[in-house]
């Protein structure tokens, strides 16, 4: 009789474990006739050591040539463990993970969740100027204003701190934020070409960080101001001589959200 049979575990102990299975088959006599059936076990196995154990089994056929009549036989033998406990071990190795490299036209999660957020802080603060009641009088239209929110900061080589003439500009977009109360704003700080790409990402990142720090500062509420780098990737001047890259190292500021305020007027 050959058969192939699935079996599982019914009890597991640390000596006696009790099996069941079930399975088809079929045999051969020696007068050559074939059947074909399907066979039950009940077993019962006895560990002798980690790895060996003695299996007494039941088993019960049920052949198609013999009209299904059970035919029942006992079996003895051994069966033999890969691993400790007659289970086989799967061993979690720690493995330095390799450096995260994000493609630039890929999103992290990290970075998703940032901008939800971000997006949540202003639709708070929309809201609570929404309940606030309106201010006497609006500043007019200014093409100035909308000017000096556009200027650019630049930055000494391999640096992201503010110069003092780079205040000086961040003191006048001051007043035209407090004068536009809904205005919201992205900082995109960029550097020259020498070093790496990745160096020069990170240094962008300082960059618009530092420019966000001190309108903050200087009371401007941070959720007003996002940032963010493109690193060497976004020069507006081309060429690798001194004035170019003095140009290219440098802050962008981009308006998010305006108002009807700082827009040049219509003549």
């Amino acid at each position: 009789m050959f058969s192939a049979r699935l079996v599982n575990t019914l009890f597991r102990g640390d000596v006696v474990s009790i099996l069941a299975g079930a399975g088809a088959g079929g045999s051969t006599e020696t007068s050559f006739l074939h059947s074909y059936g399907v066979n039950a076990m009940l077993g019962a196995k006895f560990a002798v050591s980690e790895r060996a154990a003695i299996r007494v089994d039941a088993v019960a056929d049920w052949l198609a040539n013999y009209s299904w009549k059970s035919n029942q036989r006992l079996q003895v033998g051994m069966t033999f463990a890969r691993g400790p406990n007659h289970t086989v071990q799967i061993v979690n190795v720690p493995v330095a993970a390799a450096p995260y490299v994000q493609r630039p036209d890929s999103v992290s999660a990290e970075e998703q969740e940032r901008r939800r957020h971000l997006a949540q802080q202003y639709r708070d603060l929309r809201d609570s100027l929404n309940r606030a009641p309106a201010p006497a009088a609006m500043p007019p239209s200014s093409a100035a204003a909308l000017a000096t929110m556009e200027e650019k900061i630049h930055f000494a080589t391999d640096k992201s701190d503010l110069s003092p003439e780079s205040k000086s500009l961040l003191d006048a977009k001051v007043a035209v934020f407090r004068a536009n109360p809904g205005m919201r704003i992205v900082i995109m700080g960029n550097a020259d070409l020498r070093a790496s790409d990745t160096y020069n990402m990170a240094l962008g990142e300082r960059r618009s960080a530092a420019a966000k720090a001190y309108l903050v500062a200087q009371g401007i509420d941070p959720i007003r101001i996002e940032t963010s780098s493109h690193g060497e990737r976004n020069p507006i001047a081309s060429g690798t001589s001194k004035e170019a890259e003095a140009i290219n190292r440098r802050d962008g500021f981009r308006l998010i959200i305006g108002t009807d305020y700082l827009v040049p007027a219509k003549p």
